[in-house]
């Protein structure tokens, strides 16, 4: 029988232009498209209703987005529409496990990684995929997700031969040649709902750009306060909210105070219901941990002025707090690091931008134009602006001219692929033979040619070589067998991807050969969804006998999935040059002398372990963020990743027959995910029972799972509450 929709499902009463035309572009009969138009112009209704055309004709719709929060918003909107008529479900964690689960599911929202790592383990139901919706397609350009999202793409067009997709973005300057590749339909507008001005601000003058044909055509306004105060209070007295974007962490958090303190002495007081609630949201952001930090204290306080900071610093709960108390009105200027510009959807009357330098750890670099776009999509609330407004502080008049001329006139940067270095390679080369797209040597390459590297460029060209280089590496290291000879002595089993990648000189290139296959250990790694180069030195350490604790976490930070680790202060470097020298030989490696030019690169490793050391030695975030600088919400980032890598290590050492290192890997493992020492290893088994209560009960001279199931429920009630108490003993 077929599915019927509800009603009141969200649909709308008139469609936008954009709208409009991609609904008659074809994708209701199995067309792809390309929608390139800005924030809010409806590209998520394009998405809902192709979804729901597609679940209807039987086949599993997948939405990919490169973010796991955006993945998680998406499903909640799906869900709450049309969750009583299709199955909707949400996998973004969990990167070796196959997630059988998923095979009843009709529409599904994966992360890009998400997905492939099911595509390394082959799962079946992915051959029933009938439309994938790649939003933000754009990360195709960006060096960190961009390899990934390539090929996915051509893996599930080599998987799904008549697969549709539904690619979305509001920035791609090269549209045209993107949907080319994707051989698909193309949608571009500049539409909006809510029309946006964009501007500078010079001292106390506002300046917008009225025709971007005629930029000398402005609306001048004076505001009270010169910069950032005077752009966000001339905002807010209009009763409206705002966004401020910062290059630096310490710049936003510096921000929302100096606009707490402007806000108490220029603006009305709240009213007291509104005080009351920013009484009770400051609290809950002060004790999102057990012991709040200077920046949990510093957050509570500017949230009680009605401004708050958002940075990858803060924990997932302070984030969502605070983002949530925004989209109810009660914080109205919010102060941000360019991570919220492709975070959630958070709009607001006006954005300000305090500079167009950004800080990564790669030092400062200018933003792209796209970032500018994409940050000004955010201005104009649909339902509660009549326009949006966007406005970068200048210095100065020459500051204004050039960033009119940059940014406010300039066009969007076209996407490039990234796919052409060894590192990336590496990785992609070993999940495409995983993926079943690599049997021999002209399938790959064959592959590969598939990819919008070799449209961008007309084919592979050098990087073809490159192939070859890596697949040797790869060969050296264990990972892949190459069976039998292609043309020219030398191509067998060792040396032979070398040799074939000399003969590609020639007018003759070699386009078939032996068999490639993967090594039960090769199959692992690329399951696991490790780079090869930190499964060849993970293995290297364990076969050195590598263990204990803290050479085991110098281990796992010197991978590249924690990389790049944080930057080393000078006051720290004595303490963690003379840890080294206690530890070198124990260590996966000898470390190299301070003044070497890898040492910076290992002396980030042993920081990053050195703070894990003490996450699982039961410190505080406090403790660890005073002694090492790192915040609660980075440290939360890297023990997600030292958690995959361990437990990738421990699996790796089962398959080498290394029993007692993979008891120790597993043990860590553990003891990562929970923050404790080894002696609450038992403990922590327990259900409901987190780091805190398990040191509680162990204090209380109950160490193990049995003596504590043993106890009366009085006793623990006493010691952990009296809900918490019956949870334990009725659920485990």
């Amino acid at each position: 029988m077929k599915k019927k929709l509800p009603e009141g499902a969200g649909w709308k009463d008139s469609l936008y232009p954009p709208q409009k035309e991609a609904l008659n572009s074809g994708i209701f009969s199995g067309k792809s498209l390309l929608l390139c138009t800005g924030t809010g112009s409806g590209k998520t209704l394009v998405a809902e209703l192709a979804s729901i055309n597609t679940a209807l004709s039987r086949k599993k719709v997948v939405y990919i987005t490169p973010l796991r929060a955006l993945s998680q918003e998406k499903h909640s909107e799906f869900k709450e529409k049309y969750g009583g008529t299709f199955k909707i479900s949400l996998s973004i964690g969990g990167l070796d496990s196959e997630d059988g689960w998923l095979s009843g599911a009709d529409i599904i929202f994966l992360t890009t990684e998400k997905l492939d790592a099911l595509m390394r383990h082959r799962v079946d139901w992915l051959e029933d995929i009938g439309l994938l919706v790649a939003d933000e397609i754009h990360e195709i350009g960006s060096s960190g997700r961009g390899p990934t999202l390539e090929m996915v793409i051509v893996k599930l067009r080599k998987l799904c031969p008549t697969l549709q997709i539904l690619a979305l973005s509001a920035t791609v300057g090269n549209a045209k040649e993107l949907a080319e590749w994707l051989d698909s339909g193309l949608v571009e507008s500049d539409f909006r709902p809510v029309p946006l001005k964009e501007g500078t601000i010079a001292g106390k003058r506002i300046e917008f750009v009225l025709d971007k044909k005629n930029p000398g055509e402005v609306e001048e306004k004076t505001t009270a306060l010169p910069g950032t105060e005077g752009a966000v209070l001339d905002c807010l007295e209009g009763k409206s909210q705002c966004i401020v974007f910062n290059p630096t962490r310490k710049s936003a958090q510096k921000t929302a105070e100096d606009l707490a303190e402007l806000l108490e002495k220029k603006l009305p007081p709240r009213s007291e219901k509104e005080k009351q609630a920013l009484e009770e949201l400051s609290e809950k952001i002060r004790f999102a941990l057990p012991i709040p930090t200077d920046q949990c204290v510093k957050l509570a306080e500017c949230v009680k002025g009605g401004t708050a900071f958002h940075h990858a610093g803060l924990v997932s709960e302070q984030k969502t707090l605070v983002e949530d108390a925004f989209r109810k009105g009660l914080i109205r200027a919010l102060s941000a690091t360019v991570t919220l510009v492709a975070g959630m959807n958070l709009p607001a009357r006006r954005i300000i931008l305090k500079s167009m330098i950004t800080w990564g750890g790669d030092g400062p670099r200018g933003w792209p134009v796209s970032l500018y776009k994409q940050a000004c999509g955010r201005a104009g609330r649909p339902g509660l602006d009549s326009l949006g407004e966007s406005i970068v502080i200048a210095k100065d008049e020459r500051a204004r001219l050039e960033i009119v001329e940059k940014y406010v006139l300039g066009e969007t940067e076209e996407i490039s692929s990234l796919l052409g270095s060894p590192p990336v390679l590496r990785k992609e080369i070993l999940g495409a033979i995983s993926s079943g797209f690599g049997s021999n040597l002209e399938s790959l390459l064959s592959f590969f040619e598939e990819t919008f590297y070799s449209h961008r460029n007309g084919g592979l060209g050098r990087v073809e070589g490159t192939i070859l280089s890596v697949l040797e590496e790869l060969s050296e290291w264990g990972f892949v067998n190459y069976s039998g000879k292609g043309k020219g002595e030398g191509a067998g089993t060792k040396g032979g991807f070398l040799e074939l990648s000399k003969i590609l000189s020639n007018s003759e290139k070699p386009r078939k050969g032996g068999e490639i296959s993967l090594t039960p250990i090769g199959k692992r790694v690329a399951e696991l969804y490790l780079d090869p180069l930190s499964a060849k030195e993970i293995i290297e350490g364990i076969s050195k006998g590598v263990s204990g604790a803290f050479p085991l976490l110098v281990l796992v930070s010197s991978t590249t999935e924690l990389m790049p680790g944080p930057s080393v202060r000078i006051a720290e470097e004595e303490k963690i040059w003379e840890r080294v020298s206690r530890e070198k030989d124990g260590l996966p490696k000898a470390p190299p002398e301070p003044w070497e030019p890898e040492a910076e690169i290992f002396a980030r490793a042993v920081k990053l372990a050195l703070a894990l050391e003490a996450w699982i030695n039961e410190a505080p975030d406090k403790e660890i963020m005073d002694s090492w600088g790192i915040a609660p919400g980075d440290l939360r980032g890297k023990l997600i990743n030292s958690d995959w890598v361990c437990y990738s290590a421990s699996e790796l050492s089962k398959l080498s027959g290394k029993r007692e290192e993979t008891k120790e890997l597993l043990k860590l493992q553990i003891r990562l995910e929970h923050g404790i020492k080894e002696e609450l290893l038992d403990l922590i088994r327990l259900k409901g029972i987190g780091r805190v209560r398990a040191r509680k009960l162990h204090s209380e001279g109950l160490k193990t799972a049995s003596a504590v199931l043993n106890t009366r429920q009085e006793k623990l009630a006493s010691l952990l509450g009296e809900k918490v108490a019956k949870a334990i003993l009725s659920g485990n």
